[in-house]
């Protein structure tokens, strides 16, 4: 049977373009959003902290982080809602968070509300955890939990969530001793997949096939006539 290179070389740059194609728009890593059903509470004044974690497999580009939050009333005087937001690769004694954000909640946002807490980041294949604590002792904020179905890309795994009491609130990270915790808290990561090297590949490859000039064997090379 004979196999028609062009074609060949045209289905494969086809292939690799319809991938990247795909790869450029913002696709769910992990969304565990509403419908609402309740609140955790994360006073300050206790050193309360939650984490939730998730593991990828890919790289994505265009990383957004967000989570559903709210003020938590005001236990033992707490004046405000305001917390800050974490992101590290791993935690317990001796992590360090590679992003934060310090999230401002007044007393008057008492329904829950999504916050973006980190955009344009670029995430390796890994281990990531998201932590939200209170910013000091006089703030309460509430982060909102779910009663819908986790929603994972492709090659993600939900590690569970954490909680903590008794947190340093400037690494509360430090303070978790396992993620497993299955409370369901609101927060949604969005990026968009970067395409494997190999993708390129398949285009680069398929272009050569579709370059080259088949000649067929024996075939006597073409000569003008003479003159007259």
């Amino acid at each position: 049977m004979t196999v028609n290179t062009r074609v060949v070389g045209l289905a494969l740059m086809i292939s690799g373009v319809l991938v990247l194609t795909s790869s450029s728009y913002a696709g769910t890593v992990v969304d565990q959003s509403g419908p609402n059903s309740g609140a955790g509470g994360i006073a300050g004044d206790g050193g309360n902290t939650y984490g939730v974690g998730w593991s990828q497999t890919q790289a994505y580009e265009n990383v957004s982080v967000s989570a559903t939050l709210l003020y938590g009333g005001s236990y033992f005087g707490s004046t405000s809602g305001d917390f800050e937001a974490f992101l590290s690769t791993s935690y317990g004694v001796g992590a360090t968070a590679f992003a934060t954000q310090t999230i401002s909640v007044p007393t008057t946002v008492t329904s829950p509300t999504t916050y973006l807490l980190f955009s344009g980041l670029t995430l390796g294949p890994g281990d990531y955890y998201l932590t939200i604590a209170a910013t000091d002792t006089s703030s309460n904020p509430a982060w909102e939990t779910s009663s819908g179905t986790i929603v994972l890309g492709s090659g993600v795994t939900y590690l569970g969530n954490a909680q903590s009491i008794g947190a340093d609130l400037s690494a509360p990270y430090q303070s978790f001793g396992g993620f497993g915790g299955a409370t369901p808290l609101e927060f949604t990561v969005t990026g968009d997949p970067t395409p494997e090297p190999g993708t390129w590949g398949f285009v680069f490859a398929g272009l050569a096939l579709a370059c080259l000039k088949r000649r067929r064997p024996g075939s006597p090379a073409r000569q003008s006539s003479p003159s007259a």
